[in-house]
């Protein structure tokens, strides 16, 4: 090999080396997990009641939605335990109630993130010393290999490392971390490693605690609600337990608030009930500084003094109205449509009004909202034109409004001044959720102009859904917090 051979190999190799010697860019911390949701309640015992002595639960256990509800995790609850090879006797689900459920905490955490093997995990707190011995013998005769490191992260941009273990229960894979007071367990080990990483329980919690991060519940509103009014991430709703009937009813809720929140108090005209369908599954009302004309350069100075205007003593309430989705039509194709609606407070709004919030929404042609004055007294805003004609026909009479609920219901709306105010039908929620997915799913031949009927199974299913509770909740804002009552029918 000549001279010139062995210099030009030599300029190859140059940038070679310089990468083998160059500093490697740092890894990159993991994402942060953060729970939609989590549902703690203080004894576990009651889980065990609330599933063997209320009615609905009985009609549930015996239904095909239980069944088809619980087809992938129905055979690890009622594995039954091997001598010599398993950690229990029985049925897992029996010695898991018998064992840690009694006097106990129990948490269920659901994580609303792509790319997880399952979103759900469940969090055992403050273990005894004897429960983590049962515990340890348990996982060991699981487990499935060697404890894998998951990253956590921690603080700003830093993160820990958890050894999570791995578990294969009758073909089907879990992950699991035991702490010095802790079990976690989940399908996905970053979940599982997220939970007990952050496993404490809080004292004097109540008998049912249900904590949501609305940043997370509400990803689009949360930011505007929070950089704009001062209205914080997190909601608790606290539940009290009723004996008798074997279930938890609704006690109260508290939303965080900044110290200089925009929220103000005002009384909830009839109109906007009568603008709200009956069927709304889910609905949310914050009292707001009145946003004055809604058009293009009046929203503009809205939004950048809005904090400013909350003592102007001007302040309307401003609803979200969740109608559930529906399939629909976009070109020749079907389409995922959220049915929601924007209420907003507008006496004597005339075709000026809408002509204006028509541009001030559509003026980037990214997506499509509408503007209805179909309801008087109110203004509509949605991108569904078939949850406007909802909202049009309840004003109309032609089907039942939300001034139809049960009394209990709309006096949490009227009876007084409020801050914030939310209802949720829990049986209407899953019932069209169930209906939802049935759409979806539905073969060709029930997707024709006049679609099929569900089958049996998915309306008797509905039907039992039907029969779950419905609760409202509202209140006053005082100090760094609204805190609200809740009730039910």
């Amino acid at each position: 090999m000549n001279a010139r051979a062995v210099a030009f190999l030599a300029l190859l190799a140059l940038p070679l080396a310089a990468a083998e010697n160059a500093p490697k860019a740092p890894t990159p911390p993991p994402e942060a997990l953060v729970p939609e949701y989590t549902l703690t309640v203080t004894d576990g015992a009651r889980l065990k009641a609330m599933l063997r002595e209320n009615a609905w639960a009985k009609d549930f256990a015996a239904s095909n939605l239980a069944r088809g509800a619980l087809v992938r995790l129905g055979p690890v609850l009622n594995a039954v335990g091997r001598d010599g090879k398993d950690g229990w006797k029985g049925r897992l689900v029996d010695f898991v109630a018998d064992r840690f459920l009694d006097g106990r905490p129990v948490t269920v955490s659901y994580f609303h993130t792509s790319g997880l093997v399952s979103p759900f995990g469940m969090t055992f707190p403050a273990l005894t010393p004897r429960e983590q011995s049962m515990v340890h013998l348990v996982l060991q005769g699981l487990r499935s290999g060697p404890d894998v490191a998951r990253e956590v992260a921690e603080g700003e941009g830093g993160f820990v490392s958890v050894k999570v273990t791995p578990l294969a229960l009758r073909l089907q894979k879990f992950a699991a971390v035991e702490t010095d007071s802790c079990l976690a367990v989940s399908r996905d080990p970053r979940v599982a490693a997220t939970l007990a990483h952050s496993c404490a329980l809080e004292p004097r919690l109540a008998a049912a605690t249900l904590d949501v991060r609305t940043d997370e519940f509400f990803s689009a509103w949360s930011a505007v609600l929070e950089k704009l009014f001062g209205v914080g991430p997190g909601l608790r709703v606290t539940f009290d337990w009723d004996a008798k009937k074997a279930r938890f009813t609704p006690a109260g809720a508290a939303l965080h608030l900044d110290k200089d929140h925009a929220l103000g108090t005002a009384s909830l005209d009839p109109s906007l009930l009568a603008a709200i369908p009956a069927d709304a599954p889910f609905l949310a009302t914050a009292v707001l500084p009145d946003p004055g004309r809604l058009d293009a350069a009046s929203a503009e100075e809205y939004f950048r003094t809005a904090k400013e205007k909350r003592t102007a003593g001007a302040y309307v309430p401003v609803t979200l109205v969740s109608l559930g989705m529906r399939i629909g039509k976009g070109g020749r194709e079907e389409r995922t449509e959220a049915m929601s609606v924007l209420l907003v407070p507008r006496s004597g709004a005339g075709d000026k009004a809408v002509a204006d919030l028509d541009a001030l929404f559509n003026r980037h042609g990214t997506y499509e909202v509408h503007a209805s004055r179909a309801c008087p007294g109110v203004v509509a805003l949605s991108p569904s034109a078939a949850a406007l004609e909802r909202v049009a026909d309840a004003c109309a009479g032609r089907t039942p409004s939300f001034q139809q609920a049960p009394p209990k219901i709309v006096r949490a709306f009227t009876a007084r001044p409020v801050s914030t105010a939310a209802f949720l039908n829990l049986g209407g929620f899953l019932r069209a959720s169930l209906l939802w997915g049935w759409q979806r799913e539905a073969p060709p031949e029930a997707k024709t102009k006049e679609p099929l009927p569900p089958p049996k199974e998915v309306v008797d299913a509905m039907r039992l859904l039907d029969r779950l509770p419905m609760y409202a909740f509202s209140g006053r804002a005082a100090g760094d917090a609204v805190v609200m009552t809740g009730v039910e029918p």
